[in-house]
Protein backbone atom coordinates (compact mmCIF):
# COMPACT_ATOMS: atom_id res chain seq x y z
CA UNK A 1 0.00 0.00 0.00
CA UNK A 2 2.95 2.26 0.91
CA UNK A 3 4.36 1.63 -2.69
CA UNK A 4 1.18 2.17 -4.48
CA UNK A 5 1.09 5.92 -2.34
CA UNK A 6 3.89 6.78 -3.61
CA UNK A 7 3.45 5.65 -6.84
CA UNK A 8 0.41 8.27 -6.97
CA UNK A 9 1.97 10.94 -5.58
CA UNK A 10 5.00 11.13 -7.88
CA UNK A 11 2.26 10.60 -10.80
CA UNK A 12 0.53 13.17 -9.61
CA UNK A 13 3.30 15.51 -9.10
CA UNK A 14 4.51 14.72 -12.40
CA UNK A 15 1.46 15.35 -14.23
CA UNK A 16 0.43 19.07 -12.66
CA UNK A 17 4.34 19.52 -12.93
CA UNK A 18 3.60 21.60 -16.05
CA UNK A 19 2.15 25.37 -15.44
CA UNK A 20 0.47 26.19 -18.60
CA UNK A 21 0.32 29.99 -17.00
CA UNK A 22 4.23 30.14 -17.74
CA UNK A 23 4.02 29.14 -21.30
CA UNK A 24 4.67 31.97 -23.87
CA UNK A 25 5.81 34.35 -21.46
CA UNK A 26 8.56 35.34 -24.34
CA UNK A 27 9.27 34.52 -27.99
CA UNK A 28 12.45 32.94 -26.89
CA UNK A 29 12.48 29.71 -29.00
CA UNK A 30 14.30 27.99 -26.24
CA UNK A 31 11.62 26.42 -24.40
CA UNK A 32 11.36 26.90 -20.70
CA UNK A 33 10.53 23.68 -18.51
CA UNK A 34 6.86 24.49 -18.27
CA UNK A 35 6.39 24.86 -21.95
CA UNK A 36 8.46 22.03 -22.34
CA UNK A 37 5.96 19.93 -20.26
CA UNK A 38 3.11 20.88 -21.42
CA UNK A 39 4.06 20.24 -24.94
CA UNK A 40 5.42 16.61 -23.85
CA UNK A 41 2.12 16.40 -22.79
CA UNK A 42 0.19 17.89 -25.97
CA UNK A 43 1.79 15.80 -28.68
CA UNK A 44 1.72 12.72 -26.02
CA UNK A 45 0.66 10.33 -29.29
CA UNK A 46 3.09 12.17 -32.03
CA UNK A 47 6.42 12.79 -30.92
CA UNK A 48 7.80 9.43 -30.05
CA UNK A 49 10.60 9.46 -27.43
CA UNK A 50 11.32 13.02 -28.21
CA UNK A 51 11.74 15.16 -25.48
CA UNK A 52 10.93 18.88 -25.57
CA UNK A 53 12.65 19.93 -22.60
CA UNK A 54 15.64 21.84 -23.10
CA UNK A 55 14.84 22.12 -27.01
CA UNK A 56 14.58 25.37 -29.62
CA UNK A 57 11.40 25.54 -31.32
CA UNK A 58 10.46 27.05 -34.51
CA UNK A 59 6.54 27.72 -35.18
CA UNK A 60 5.58 28.16 -38.60
CA UNK A 61 2.47 29.44 -39.94
CA UNK A 62 1.10 30.62 -43.66
CA UNK A 63 -0.11 28.95 -46.36
CA UNK A 64 3.51 28.35 -47.13
CA UNK A 65 4.09 27.55 -43.86
CA UNK A 66 7.13 29.36 -44.19
CA UNK A 67 6.19 32.57 -41.81
CA UNK A 68 7.20 32.70 -38.03
CA UNK A 69 4.33 32.92 -35.86
CA UNK A 70 4.73 34.14 -32.35
CA UNK A 71 5.71 31.45 -29.03
CA UNK A 72 3.47 33.85 -27.04
CA UNK A 73 0.17 33.27 -29.67
CA UNK A 74 1.09 29.67 -30.06
CA UNK A 75 0.71 28.92 -26.60
CA UNK A 76 -1.95 31.46 -26.07
CA UNK A 77 -3.98 29.72 -28.69
CA UNK A 78 -3.30 26.45 -27.12
CA UNK A 79 -3.88 27.48 -23.54
CA UNK A 80 -7.68 29.24 -24.90
CA UNK A 81 -8.93 26.31 -26.65
CA UNK A 82 -11.02 24.00 -24.72
CA UNK A 83 -12.88 21.90 -27.06
CA UNK A 84 -10.99 21.99 -30.23
CA UNK A 85 -7.36 21.41 -30.75
CA UNK A 86 -5.80 24.29 -33.28
CA UNK A 87 -4.99 22.42 -36.23
CA UNK A 88 -0.71 21.95 -35.55
CA UNK A 89 1.76 19.36 -36.35
CA UNK A 90 5.25 18.51 -35.21
CA UNK A 91 8.32 17.59 -37.42
CA UNK A 92 11.58 16.89 -36.02
CA UNK A 93 14.77 18.16 -37.38
CA UNK A 94 17.56 15.04 -37.49
CA UNK A 95 21.00 15.81 -36.52
CA UNK A 96 22.47 17.44 -40.14
CA UNK A 97 18.76 19.53 -39.99
CA UNK A 98 19.53 20.35 -36.56
CA UNK A 99 23.68 21.48 -37.00
CA UNK A 100 22.28 23.53 -40.52
CA UNK A 101 19.29 25.39 -38.50
CA UNK A 102 21.49 26.64 -35.70
CA UNK A 103 20.80 24.30 -33.42
CA UNK A 104 16.50 24.23 -33.63
CA UNK A 105 15.22 21.00 -32.87
CA UNK A 106 11.92 20.83 -34.42
CA UNK A 107 9.37 23.05 -36.39
CA UNK A 108 5.40 22.92 -35.55
CA UNK A 109 3.42 24.29 -37.95
CA UNK A 110 0.26 26.22 -36.59
CA UNK A 111 -2.81 26.38 -39.09
CA UNK A 112 -0.70 25.92 -42.43
CA UNK A 113 -2.36 25.18 -45.94
CA UNK A 114 0.83 23.15 -46.96
CA UNK A 115 3.13 20.32 -44.44
CA UNK A 116 6.32 21.92 -43.98
CA UNK A 117 9.00 22.16 -46.08
CA UNK A 118 12.15 21.59 -43.86
CA UNK A 119 15.15 22.87 -45.95
CA UNK A 120 12.81 25.68 -46.69
CA UNK A 121 12.24 26.52 -42.98
CA UNK A 122 16.31 26.06 -42.55
CA UNK A 123 16.97 27.76 -45.45
CA UNK A 124 15.17 30.81 -43.76
CA UNK A 125 16.62 30.32 -40.69
CA UNK A 126 20.08 30.28 -41.86
CA UNK A 127 19.94 33.47 -43.91
CA UNK A 128 18.80 35.30 -40.60
CA UNK A 129 15.26 35.50 -41.55
CA UNK A 130 13.33 33.59 -38.97
CA UNK A 131 12.34 36.74 -36.67
CA UNK A 132 8.66 36.52 -34.98
CA UNK A 133 6.93 39.47 -36.13
CA UNK A 134 6.20 42.04 -33.25
CA UNK A 135 2.68 41.42 -32.24
CA UNK A 136 0.39 44.60 -33.73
Amino acid sequence: MKHFTLLLLLFTSLTFAQKPERCGLDDNPLLNNDEAAFLNNYYKDSRGNFDFTGKKIAIATGSAATTPFSKKQFFGALKTSDKEKPSTKLYLFNKSEKAASDGYDAVISFYTKKEVDKKKIIEIIRKGEWNVPAKK
